[in-house]
């Protein structure tokens, strides 16, 4: 069996699916149907578009991946001063309440960033989830260690000395995103998934915050790399305090202007 699976009594034979294949591995056959040679398979990135763009469903990647129910409605666009509020309205969020975002939200909005872009469709981003504020203040702790033997940062240690965290914000989560360092583009894969998340969150009345220093540490300090127990290979290339922001911010900041060039 191939990478795909045509059904010709649902086949309008369009040619949608040719047009939109990335790797351009799609061919007609002799009767017009669409087709993958076999000695295309190695190169399919499974990335699903063929289907995705099918209207009549005739076209089946076979993947071994789940499957998804449902169709995207893509003849809406969203309204421009909701999108516009949402990129503008979003705060990097250091001051958090005290209650904790349940389980089953924190699940769906990972669950969404399956989707957001990866190099060559790897998908290579692994998540790793502190739900409890105690754990987070302990890898914080951590961190201070870390900041203290380098000797770097030391006003975050003093901070921290005076029961102050400017490490991870006693934020009642940590969302960490990892990945093999063999995958093709680990860094920039685990970013975007990352800002996707960031994002999603902020429009569902989440905070959230990057947690640069956390990560330097979380790659370099063997006790909080071994707290971390990630999977062989895998490094540390993101990291969102998550958590309900304890203030709502009133007004946009200031911003200097964009530097454009057009061609």
């Amino acid at each position: 069996m191939g990478i795909i699976t045509i059904d010709h009594k649902q086949c309008r034979k369009d040619g949608l699916c040719m047009a939109v294949c990335p790797m351009d591995l799609i061919r007609e056959d002799s009767r017009g149907f669409p087709e993958m040679g076999v000695e295309a398979e190695a190169t399919c990135l499974h990335c699903g578009h063929c289907q995705a763009v099918c209207p009549y469903g005739a076209l089946t990647i076979v993947d071994g991946f789940p499957a998804e129910q449902g169709l995207v409605d893509n003849t809406q666009t969203m309204n421009w001063d909701a999108v516009e509020d949402l990129v503008k309205g979003r705060r990097s969020i250091r001051r958090y309440r005290n209650d904790q975002v349940p389980h089953a939200t924190l699940d769906r909005l990972l669950d969404m960033v399956r989707w957001a872009p990866t190099a060559r469709n790897g998908q290579p981003v692994y998540w790793t989830v502190v739900k409890d504020r105690q754990q987070v203040r302990g890898l914080a702790s951590m961190v201070v260690d870390w900041l203290r033997g380098k000797n770097v940062y030391p006003g975050l240690v003093t901070a921290w000395n005076k029961d102050r965290d400017l490490i991870l914000r006693d934020a009642p989560h940590l969302v960490i995103a990892h990945a093999s360092a063999q995958a093709i583009s680990p860094a920039i894969d685990c970013a975007i998934a990352v800002t996707t998340l960031e994002l999603a969150a902020s429009a569902v009345g989440i905070g959230a915050c990057w947690a640069g220093i956390f990560m330097a540490a979380a790659n370099d300090h063997p006790p909080l790399v071994e707290m971390l127990q990630l999977p062989k290979g895998h490094n540390v290339y993101g990291a969102l305090m998550m958590g309900y922001p304890q203030f709502r911010y009133q007004s946009i900041p200031r911003r200097r202007e964009a530097e454009i060039r057009w061609l």
